[in-house]
């Protein structure tokens, strides 16, 4: 998962919350032109039933050409222009700021709208739960830079290896 933003129905409609817009703007803005139209169009209100609404509102996937919101959530979002990725290697952002080599983070984007449990109140058995958006990496290319293998080469590069 890259980011999670938490959504909200208002009754009418679905909307990203607003300390989700306040706490990643950027990745808001991805949120509402892309899976906001998506959610109001094949999701309806929440039925306040947990296992209704996982059923109904769970998994729904929408896919993005490209990893721009991915991008935006880090680097603007965020303030992380570089992303090590377990065994896929160092990619940057927007720009290799720091001149290691990396190429900018590839591939397309998934979002998935899911509901997120958050526990069971012991006294009413009602289940807490909210609807969110995340983010996964598809189609991805692996890094010729990697920090886990070439650390040394990196350091050497920069005059920092000790």
């Amino acid at each position: 998962m890259y980011g999670q933003i938490g959504m909200h129905h208002d009754g009418k409609t679905w909307k990203v919350k607003d300390k989700s817009k306040k706490d990643y703007p950027e990745t808001a803005k991805h949120i509402e032109k892309h899976v906001v139209p998506h959610m109001n169009k094949h999701m309806g209100k929440p039925s306040g039933d947990y296992h209704k609404d996982k059923e109904v509102h769970g998994n729904h996937y929408i896919e993005h050409k490209g990893t721009q919101p991915i991008r935006d959530h880090y680097a603007k979002d965020r303030n992380t222009h570089y992303i090590q990725i377990g065994k896929s290697g160092l990619h940057h952002m927007s720009k290799d700021h720091g001149k290691f080599g990396t190429h900018e983070l590839n591939g397309d984007t998934r979002f998935r709208v899911r509901v997120k449990y958050h526990g069971t109140n012991k006294k009413t058995g009602k289940v807490n739960y909210s609807h969110t958006v995340t983010m996964e990496l598809k189609n991805h290319k692996a890094s010729h830079v990697d920090l886990d293998h070439h650390s040394e080469h990196l350091g050497k590069t920069h005059g920092k290896h000790e």
